[in-house]
């Protein structure tokens, strides 16, 4: 099965363990006709994949709780040939779980942004070239639009910056690129707490010592 009809079932067993009770037995007829006459399904039906990814992206940029980041993996992995998409979609999840895991914020309570603030990290230091002018009035460049809504500049610009044309770019560019890009980061951060720790005993000793 794919990672969309396995959702899918997932989601209807979702109904099965949260339908309340209440509405069981007798009850369920009035709430089916309630279902039928007050719920409004539409179905959009477009006529190739590429416009139902362009559909998709709009509806989640215009208020429903996907970030960037995630926005920017539905892009990429619709881009891969389908054979490839679950694999490509396991590493992507490996490589940003790894890189929450390693965290060393406090997000309890909050949203985990540490998968946004990574790939913007990435983003920036490969693919901008140009940051915005001081001057007033001058426009968004590419540091400032590879911030937190780079999605929008990967989609824009894949194929003439990235190079990412067919669709084992894209399939490498996570497998091979994010993957070397995670480990090198996961590096910077533990060597940046190791010497937060030595710096600490360092200004421990110090102290005890005057």
């Amino acid at each position: 099965m794919s990672e969309s009809v396995r959702n899918m079932l997932d989601r209807y067993q979702d109904i099965e363990d949260l339908f309340p009770d209440e509405l069981k037995g007798e009850a369920l007829p009035y709430f089916i006709n309630w279902l039928i006459e007050k719920v409004l399904l539409l179905e959009i039906d477009t006529p190739s994949e590429d416009e139902a990814h362009t559909i998709f992206l709009t509806m989640n940029d215009c208020g429903l709780s996907l970030n960037s980041a995630e926005m920017m993996k539905a892009f990429v992995i619709q881009h891969v040939a389908e054979d490839n998409r679950i694999k490509v979609n396991q590493e992507w999840q490996s490589n940003i779980s790894r890189i929450k895991n390693a965290s060393s914020y406090d997000t309890s309570g909050m949203v985990n942004t540490q998968d946004v603030e990574f790939v913007s990290i990435w983003l920036r230091a490969k693919y901008a070239n140009r940051m915005r002018d001081t001057k007033r009035g001058a426009k968004d460049e590419d540091y400032e639009l590879l911030g937190d809504k780079f999605h929008a500049w990967v989609s824009n610009n894949a194929r003439t910056t990235m190079g990412l044309a067919k669709p084992n770019d894209y399939k490498n560019f996570v497998l091979t690129e994010m993957t070397r890009v995670t480990d090198v980061y996961l590096r910077m951060m533990d060597y940046g707490t190791v010497n937060s720790r030595r710096d600490m005993k360092r200004f421990s000793i110090t102290q005890t010592g005057t």
